[in-house]
């Protein structure tokens, strides 16, 4: 059942391209010959504020009103009632909207939204809404525990863990890791080029077509965090459960994404994320390193997905957006 929704979210979430900020806002510039300005990239998204999550209820953050909503728990651990996130009861008609206006009032409230995808209730089984309104999570982690992993060591270290490095078979070298050796490839270097604010996918017209059709429900969440990187820990996300239940390394690597690529984590299903770029690379050579970094802490998505690390470069390129998916 993940593996079909995946390949549905994998493919319906491929919209638009994402949009923009790192940590410096650049300059408009006339494009030559069409006298449009160039995007400009807001600040990096952070916030100082040590957050409370709401109560339940219809609320109001930083001047937005959510519809109803609760508190959501550490089902899966030994203090089942830890609070870890907040969600909408019921599925919103228009996360998008939404979600930018959460995202444009971050800094000053420091939950950062997201729109979670709930898995299918086949057959009608009363299910609906997982895994958010069944509680099905970790306790939360301190994301102070990936303040001493760089990124270049999560991605050794994860990479060592699907890459075989000894007595590789060449022709699946070859196949798999396109321009790669089992040797651990470089980080992509940083974009500085700009596409726009991540809010604007909210104004792209094919975002409530395309998202209806990925198979559950969107809900949003509320997380408190001081930056959409340390999300995961922060909400004892289980979706890798099947490949670790230490959210580290792969918190280390979405904070370098966010820091390299104006990144943000926007989208979270039962076993997937979304991150949107603001800042995508446009050559293949970076394309490619960072199609590495993908495949390394998520290789479902290519060993049960695209096929090999250069395809994977091509969704990437097409879609502005960063797609993990756990089996």
């Amino acid at each position: 059942m993940r593996r079909a929704l995946a390949i549905g979210i994998a493919t319906v979430l491929a919209f638009g391209t994402a949009c923009g900020d790192g940590n410096e806002t650049t300059d408009p510039v006339e494009s030559e010959g069409t006298g449009a300005s160039a995007p400009e990239c807001p600040p990096a998204r952070r916030s100082l504020i040590d957050a409370v999550l709401p109560a339940s209820g219809a609320v109001e953050v930083g001047g937005v009103r959510l519809p109803v909503g609760a508190v959501r728990t550490a089902g899966y651990s030994d203090t089942p009632n830890t609070a870890v996130i907040w969600t909408t009861d019921a599925p919103v008609d228009d996360p998008w909207a939404l979600w930018s206006e959460l995202v444009d009032v971050y800094p000053s409230t420091g939950l950062w939204p997201l729109v979670l995808t709930s898995l299918p209730d086949f057959g009608g089984t009363g299910e609906a809404g997982r895994p958010w309104l069944s509680n099905e999570f970790d306790l939360p982690a301190d994301p102070a525990a990936a303040d001493d992993v760089t990124a270049d060591a999560a991605f050794a270290e994860e990479w060592s863990l699907v890459v075989p490095t000894d007595a590789a078979d060449p022709s699946w070298v070859a196949e798999v890791l396109g321009p790669f050796t089992t040797e651990v490839p470089t980080l992509a270097p940083a974009s500085m080029e700009c596409a726009g604010a991540a809010t604007a996918l909210a104004d792209e017209s094919q975002m409530a077509a395309d998202f209806s059709t990925s198979g559950g429900d969107a809900y949003i969440g509320l997380v408190a965090t001081h930056r959409p990187a340390d999300a995961l820990m922060a909400m004892g996300y289980a979706g890798p459960a099947n490949y670790t239940s230490d959210l580290a390394n792969y918190t280390s690597m979405l904070r370098s994404w966010e820091d390299r690529f104006g990144a943000y984590i926007a989208v979270v299903g039962f076993a997937d994320i979304t991150v949107v770029m603001e800042r995508p690379p446009s050559d293949d050579e970076a394309l490619s390193h960072l199609a590495a970094e993908v495949y390394a802490i998520c290789p479902d998505v290519v060993w049960q997905g695209v096929g090999s690390i250069p395809a994977l470069a091509g969704e990437i390129a097409s879609s502005g957006q960063l797609f993990c998916w756990w089996d």
